[in-house]
């Protein structure tokens, strides 16, 4: 499923338990992006050496999931995150 997710090096994050909150250094630093639960779980498994099928069993595994059921949604907002330009392959 392609190589490794890895984090834009132009964003800043802090991470809680399970809320994540975004600031994208080369846009406008005024408007922090906040992801909670799973979308927050997504962007913990980005860790730069996890693929799209390695983050998809790291969410699955926390929320006691198959990995076939949430791959859609996962693969779907990694995308997202990617045409955001906050993360690479």
């Amino acid at each position: 499923m392609g190589g490794a997710w890895q984090r834009g090096e132009h964003v800043a994050y802090v991470c809680s338990e399970d809320r994540v909150v975004l600031v994208d250094l080369d846009q406008s630093p005024d408007t922090p992006q906040i992801l909670s639960e799973s979308a927050a779980a997504v962007w913990q498994a980005i860790d730069g050496a996890r693929d799209t099928a390695g983050i998809v069993d790291v969410v699955a595994a926390s929320y006691g999931l198959e990995p076939e059921v949430i791959a859609p949604d996962v693969i779907g907002f990694l995308h997202t995150l990617e045409r955001q330009g906050l993360i690479t392959v």
